[in-house]
C-alpha cells in the first residue's frame, strides 16, 4: 500500500499544485492514462468546489490523502475540509435530457464526478468535511 498526504490552499490558483501532485503519483503507479484523466477531473471538480464554496468568508485548506493498494489496483482520494459542511451524495442527478436553457444551475459537476469514479463516499466528523473518491486502475 502506498500513502500519502498533502495540504494545499483551497484557492482555484492553487489547483495546480494538487494536480501535478496527483499526476506525478499516478504516473509513477503506471496507472494508464485514460484512468488518471478521470481521476484529474473529478479531483479538479472537488477541488474547485470546496475552494468555491467551502470557506466563504475566509481561505482555508484541503487536506488530500491518496491511498493505493496494489492488491486490487484501487485507488482513494480523501479530501478532507473544515468549510461549512456539505455532503454532494445528497444531491439529486440532473436531468441531462432537458434543454440548457430550463436546467436549473448546479449538480452537474458532482454528477460528472459519480459517472468517472467508482464509489464517492461523504462524512462529516469533528467538524470536518471528509469526501473520499474511488477508482479501480486495472
Amino acid at each position: 500500500m502506498e500513502e500519502k498526504n498533502l495540504i494545499v490552499s483551497a484557492e482555484i490558483a492553487d489547483w495546480h499544485v494538487l494536480h501535478d501532485y496527483l499526476r506525478n503519483f499516478m504516473e509513477k503507479l503506471d496507472i494508464p492514462n485514460k484512468i488518471i484523466n478521470h481521476i484529474i477531473i473529478a479531483s479538479e471538480e472537488i477541488f474547485v468546489n470546496i475552494a468555491t464554496y467551502a470557506y466563504p468568508n475566509s481561505c482555508g485548506y484541503i487536506n488530500v490523502n491518496i491511498i493505493y493498494i496494489p492488491d486490487n489496483g484501487i485507488l482513494k482520494i480523501k479530501f478532507i475540509d473544515q468549510g461549512i459542511p456539505f455532503n454532494p451524495t445528497l444531491v439529486s442527478a440532473p436531468n441531462i435530457k432537458e434543454k440548457i436553457e430550463n436546467r436549473k444551475i448546479g449538480g452537474l459537476g458532482i454528477f460528472i464526478v459519480n459517472k468517472l469514479m467508482d464509489n464517492v463516499e461523504y462524512v462529516y466528523m469533528s467538524g470536518k468535511n471528509n469526501l473520499t473518491i474511488t477508482k479501480k486502475t486495472k
